[in-house]
């Protein structure tokens, strides 16, 4: 016995190593146990009865093993324990018990039979389960209670995903999660095999919800993954989360928890200046799952509640916050909120600040019924309601404001985002016969999104130029103040259903397990979205503002196709509005075949079809801009996914795995939106002709402007379009070293992935006709004015293109010590290099901004560059360690450290833009977002002599007067471009500056007595530990989105359009600063709100 007890321990250790790369079926929502039944002497016996059985609920499977002593029981819940049970005719009975399993791939496990009355043979028991790297992709297995250890200030599952070799999150971006630099959209988040990732396309967090859409407490096992290879698996391109939630059993079990954190439990300063701003965060919650029938029926239920208020450090000067809007003083602010109130009888509001209540509700329940032995139901109920700032839960900012313009945003600009998800699941396992089973799952999802103005739908976005309003210092640029609803919040409301049915089956024959599956999604979708309904006005100064004089008008307006021309009418969104439906059918299946004991091979092969009765209405206005109809749609597009896949295990502690296929993503739903809403014929632009822009009534369009059908900016599907696809191939070798003094249970693993985009998205305007190039070699561009073009800016097309992909490697080096002194520790360094590229990042739900919101130099034939998602290098530990050092008590810590270099950015040319076209190379622009950007043309460098830019250096480029030539060449040696003298920057060449991040967990169990054996537990987490022991430590600094940095103004000849591309054209550069100085570009900004350390204290109770 004391052999079997170490062949035990043995297990488990080989468990523990294994479970932090396996993979496992990214929509898989059961575990598995697969396995041999052998001998004494290890030859198989066939025949052999196997039953497995789920202690907590009494749930069993049998199976029969065939010729070669193999058995496979599928559909089983994850968790455990669960006791293996083998018996055959001359043989004694012999148990194994496996204390937990995971999602999706099977458990293995060799049970060994004796023959009757050899020996005495004692149950085995193995900790963790062994489970087979799966399906050759590399991926990380996480269990509930390695879930509860880890440091989450906000209680959120990428908290657990960024422990994953290839996984990023860019904390400035609300979260936003990346593999391996692939666009944070085409991410997959599957809970008990719904989807809950951002269907429509909104969300930067990837999430239906404003916060983690399902309560972290109800979680019982995860798997991160970036190419799991069977063909259960789509919906993505990037990576994949999968969410298994815990169930009910045969004992109560329960918890009850609260949390807080706020401004006292945060740092103040940074470098030591001050920094931050008031808020505070209180969450609590509770869980309960037991018998409603003992055997029979199981309920579980959890419930999580966040409240917050958010506070802000950005304002005018004389504010005291930490980021200031230069020349704009807070008196001036107020004298402006003063005389609009009193002229226009509507409140523009103020600079934004002081609390912004926040909240957050999680509501979950699950039913399991064990029907009979062989057949299984569940169904789940889950709600969550949230809201957001600006549509920011990790970041506070207010829209409008810039510190290059300079701009501030009033209050009124800003916007309340709330977001509702609902999803019910009913799912039915059944277990026909020893070989075949079933799964049959239906589920109803609906998310609600509103995004509402804070000064309410009756004003819309006007900016003021406010050089001449007192209290306004001079210098640089043109300051002005914003006040209205920003105009994509004209009326913003959105509403998706989806409606999906899938079934599976599953038949195991010797060394073959196949399955077969279909999954048929119903998608629903309306979506109001109008950017401008209410109308935009601008003023040329605050004298004119006082006197109710604009400078210019616009609106955008729904109106009746049918209709005729009708005077410009506010506020008409709802005539805009975009709905259709679509059906995506998948049919999958897959052979996995054991080859050798230690050898097994996955084939298999997707194909995805969409089926589309709904189309965009027809507008002939488009039809004779570019002789094909606007109404392409999805119905048709297919895509053919073969994957195939291997692990093998030449040696006992060698184990190699990869595997090569194609991945499609379901992220298409807000483009493919586009061509619904921006049809051009019930969305059409207000003309003005010889409008009244005199006694201005903000809630009202001028005199003199009317809306035509078909008089509207044109968003189209390609007639060529085809599903976008990444064609992924991956290799893993891991190899477990004994160290001899130091242990045994290294592990050393190298993991490989390269991507490559086929068919990737992008946008195209159809109506921008190259006329010639500018004196880089650029293109410019005119307007194609063919057809009927009243009204209409542009035509944009989603297209393909075939550019762009990755390449990542990481390597792992893990250890978990299990006796001795260390007892209780562990421990996994991960570094990861990624090259990524694209081509249109598409970082944008709105066609044109995608078109517009990236650094290039011809938006319309955009060369691969580096990806805005990339980070190149990562290095990261995570350290565990947990023990019993006071009787039953647990004392547990876990690290959590990253060292990253930061996402990249562009320098650019400095404005050009007059309405939607850059002056100088004549493609469509719109507005940039962020604080610091304000043009998408990728600088050029002019050429230098001797290793410096002169005044004379290039003949294409000429110098303003007051241009600081020499500053100018100084910041070029300075930033390193001067190694680019002569040439177009290349699109993201720079880097943010590197980002360090510890962030850790301290817990301690105490009796609780009622009832017997509860637990009390007491923890604290701490983020960015650095920055608490060295305020100039953890700090982030990095640009807005979209990361485009002006360096210089451009002109060529009089500046007129098309100049550039005259013959002979040069370039005349002058700087930002006042009267044309060279001015260094702004610094990345410091995210106080991600630098500075927190704190978040709470206790749990547990029976």
């Amino acid at each position: 016995m004391k052999m079997m007890n170490r062949l035990a321990s043995g297990a488990a250790l080989t468990a523990l190593v294994c479970a932090m790369s396996s993979a496992v079926y990214a929509q898989e929502t059961t575990g598995a146990v697969r396995g041999q039944v052998t001998d004494e002497n290890g030859a198989a016996v066939s025949g052999a009865t196997v039953t497995v059985t789920h202690v907590p609920t009494g749930a069993t499977s049998t199976s029969v093993t065939g010729p070669d002593g193999y058995f496979s029981a599928r559909g089983l819940r994850v968790g455990g324990p669960y006791r293996v049970a083998a018996s055959a005719s001359e043989f004694d009975r012999s148990q194994v018990t496996l204390q937990s399993i995971g999602v999706g791939d099977p458990a293995n496990v060799t049970v060994a039979l004796y023959r009757a009355g050899s020996a005495q043979v004692e149950e085995l028991v193995v900790t963790g389960a062994a489970a087979a790297v799966s399906q050759g992709g590399p991926s990380s297995n996480f269990s509930g209670a390695a879930i509860e250890s880890l440091p989450s200030i906000s209680r959120d599952i990428k908290d657990i995903a960024r422990l994953d070799p290839f996984a990023t999150i860019d904390a400035s971006n609300q979260d936003a999660l990346s593999f391996a630099g692939t666009n944070t959209r085409f991410n997959q988040l599957t809970v008990n095999g719904v989807r809950q990732n951002d269907d429509f396309g909104l969300n930067n967090n990837g999430y239906p919800t404003q916060r983690s859409p399902f309560p972290l407490d109800a979680v019982g096992a995860v798997n991160v993954s970036v190419a799991p290879y069977s063909p259960i698996n789509n919906g993505f391109t990037g990576g994949q989360i999968n969410a298994v939630l815990k169930s009910g059993s045969n004992e109560f079990h329960g918890s009850l928890f609260a949390e807080k954190s706020g401004r006292d439990f945060q740092g103040d300063t940074i470098r030591g200046k001050p920094a931050g701003t008031a808020f505070e965060e209180k969450t609590w919650g509770a869980t309960l799952g037991g018998p409603i029938i003992k055997d029979r029926l199981f309920f579980f239920a959890a419930y999580e509640k966040f409240e917050g208020e958010l506070g802000f450090d950005e304002g005018p000067t004389g504010s005291g916050a930490s980021v200031i809007i230069p020349r704009i003083s807070t008196q001036a602010v107020d004298l402006f909120q003063a005389d609009a109130k009193r002229l226009y009888g509507y409140d523009p509001g103020n600079y934004l600040s002081g609390a912004f209540p926040v909240e957050d509700e999680k509501k979950l329940v699950k039913l399991d019924w064990n029907i009979t032995d062989k057949h299984r139901a569940e169904f789940t109920y889950q709600n969550t309601v949230g809201n957001s700032l600006n549509g920011s839960t990790s970041s506070t900012f207010a829209q409008g404001n810039s510190v290059t313009q300079p701009r501030v945003g009033l209050d009124t600009n800003d916007y309340n985002k709330i977001e509702e998800l609902t999803v019910y699941t009913v799912q039915v396992n059944s277990q026909w016969s020893e070989n075949f089973s079933t799964e049959l799952r239906y589920s109803r999802k609906e998310t609600d999104t509103q995004q509402l103005p804070l000064g309410g739908l009756s004003v819309g976005q006007v900016t003021v130029n406010v050089a001449d309003l007192p209290g306004v210092a001079g210098g640089a640029g043109t300051p002005q103040i914003v006040f209205g609803a920003e105009p994509n919040r004209h009326d913003n409301y959105l509403n998706v259903k989806v409606d999906t049915i899938e079934a599976i089956g599953r038949y195991s024959l010797g060394v073959h397990d196949f399955m077969a599956g279909v999954r048929s999604e119903q998608v629903d979708l309306f979506n109001v979205f109008v950017a401008n309904s209410l109308g935009t006005y601008t003023f040329a100064s605050y004298a004119d503002f006082l006197a109710k004089k604009a400078a210019t008008f616009s609106a955008t307006g729904g109106v009746d196709p049918n209709g005729g021309t009708v005077p410009a009418t506010l506020g008409t969104a709802r005539l805009g509005a975009g709905q259709f439906a679509f059906r995506l059918t998948s049919f999958y299946a897959e052979d996995h075949i054991q080859i050798l004991p230690n050898l097994d091979v996955l084939a298999g092969v997707r194909f995805d079809t969409y089926s589309m009765d709904d189309q965009p209405t027809f507008n002939s206005a488009f039809l004779s801009r570019n002789g094909f109809s606007n109404q392409q749609n999805l119905d048709g597009e297919h895509v053919m996914l073969p994957r195939v896949s291997f692990n093998w295990a030449p040696m006992d502690r060698l184990k190699v795995s990869g595997g090569f296929g194609g991945f499609s993503s379901t992220g298409l739903n807000v483009w493919v939106s586009n061509a619904f809403s921006n049809n051009g014929v019930n969305q059409t632009n207000a003309v003005c002709t010889n409008p009244v822009l005199t006694n201005v009534d903000l809630t009202k369009a001028p005199a003199g402007c009317t809306f035509t059908p078909r008089g509207g900016n044109t968003n189209v599907v390609s007639p060529t379009f085809q599903i976008p696809t990444v064609w992924k191939a991956s290799l893993s070798v891991g190899y477990e070293f004994d160290l001899g003094p130091m242990g045994d249970g290294w592990l050393v693993q190298a993991d490989y992935i390269q991507q490559t985009n086929k068919n990737a998205l992008y946008w195209y305007d159809l109506r921008a006709v190259q006329i010639g190039v500018a004196p880089d070699g650029r293109p410019v561009y005119g307007r194609n004015n063919t057809g009927v073009i009243t009204g209409n800016d542009y035509d944009m097309m989603l297209g393909n293109i075939d550019k762009g992909g990755s390449i990542s490697y990481a390597l792992t080096i893990a250890k978990n010590w299990n006796e001795g002194i260390l007892e209780g520790l562990g421990g996994r360094f991960v570094y990861t290099h990624t090259e990524a590229e694209d081509a249109n990042p598409m970082t944008s739900s709105i066609a044109q901004s995608s078109y517009t919101r990236f650094a290039t130099q011809d938006a319309q034939r955009p060369a691969a560059a580096t990806s805005d998602y990339e980070i190149r290098d990562r290095f990261a530990f995570d350290v565990s360690y947990a023990r019993k050092f006071f009787g039953d008590n647990e004392t547990s810590l876990h690290l959590f450290a990253q060292h990253r270099t930061g996402l990249p950015f562009s320098y650019t040319f400095a404005n050009s833009r007059t309405g939607n076209f850059d002056n100088d190379f004549g493609n469509t622009v719109s507005s940039f977002s962020g604080r610091q950007a304000n043009s998408n043309a990728l600088l050029y460098v002019p050429k230098a002599v001797g290793g410096a830019v002169t005044a004379t250096s290039d003949p294409r480029v000429n110098y303003a007067p007051g241009f600081d030539v020499a500053a100018f060449n100084a910041f070029l040696q300075q930033s390193g471009l001067i190694g680019n003298a002569g040439s177009i920057l290349r699109r993201n060449s720079e880097t943010n500056p590197d980002v360090t991040t510890v962030d850790i967990r301290i817990s301690q169990e105490l009796p609780a007595f009622f009832p017997n054996g509860a637990k009390l537990q007491i923890f604290m987490d701490i983020e960015n530990l650095g920055n608490l022991l060295n305020d100039k430590w953890g700090i982030t600094e990095q640009y807005d989105f979209y990361r485009g940095v002006p360096v210089v103004n451009v002109q060529c000849g009089n500046g007129a359009a098309g100049a550039c591309a005259a013959p002979g054209a040069t370039y005349t550069y002058s700087g930002t600063g006042v009267g044309g100085a060279f001015q260094t570009p702004v610094k990345p900004f410091l995210r106080s709100e991600n630098s500075l350390w927190q704190i978040k204290i709470g206790a749990k109770y547990k029976f």
